[in-house]
């Protein structure tokens, strides 16, 4: 009696090619993942330079920056680019990103006043008086800050304007060692050579980008 072949694959054979198309899978998944982190990071520097313009052209016609008002909840002179909605229930007594951008939009000098792409702050400005700290954990968000007259001088004349980059990014700041500016108004310089990523801050500050 003649016995009649099958054609197919065994159990082995099945499951040695799920395990290489699962590889390649998520070989696949991780360069996106990488490719998406890596656009994230220039939009936020894009977005950063577009504010910095403003800024200038504001500048140019007010001879000051923007100036924050003062609130309870965090330090003098902060706005963060998260809660940007002041209905939003989470708000709380957060400065809104939409403070700065009312000096900015109002006036002209920009359309719209971008947020960071994933625009998340897991650092509770509200439960500390140092906007360093904003940067300790996994926050993304953009910050501009500027102290007013907290530390004497002329603080409009000078302003930070920071994100946080998710890669190994050339301008982050562990390469740049970026300035802390408001902390040195016109005429005072309380900390002259304070950097966003100096030492006493967890490691994901070296992530720092600064427009200037």
């Amino acid at each position: 009696m003649k016995r009649i072949k099958k054609n197919g694959f065994t159990l082995i054979e099945l499951l040695v090619v799920i395990a290489i198309v699962s590889l390649l899978s998520s070989i696949v998944m991780a360069s996106l993942n990488s490719a998406r982190a890596k656009a994230r990071d220039a939009k936020r520097m894009e977005d950063l330079h577009q504010i910095q313009l403003a800024l200038e052209m504001y500048y140019h016609d007010f001879g000051k920056y923007p100036e924050i008002p003062d609130t309870t909840a965090i330090p003098k002179g902060i706005v963060t680019s998260y809660h940007i909605d002041p209905n939003d229930s989470e708000y709380r007594d957060y400065l809104s990103w939409s403070i700065l951008g009312d000096a900015l939009i109002n006036n002209g000098y920009i359309s719209e006043l971008p947020v960071d792409p994933i625009n998340r702050d897991t650092d509770k400005p509200g439960e500390s008086n140092s906007s360093l700290v904003y940067w300790n954990t996994t926050s993304y968000i953009y910050m501009y800050s500027n102290l007013d007259d907290v530390y004497g001088g002329d603080s409009d004349q000078t302003y930070d304007l920071i994100a946080r980059l998710e890669t190994d990014h050339p301008n982050r700041c562990e390469e740049k060692s970026w300035k802390v500016h408001s902390l040195n108004p016109a005429g005072r310089s309380i900390f002259p050579n304070m950097v966003w990523c100096s030492g006493g801050y967890t490691i994901s500050a070296k992530y720092i980008y600064a427009d200037h």
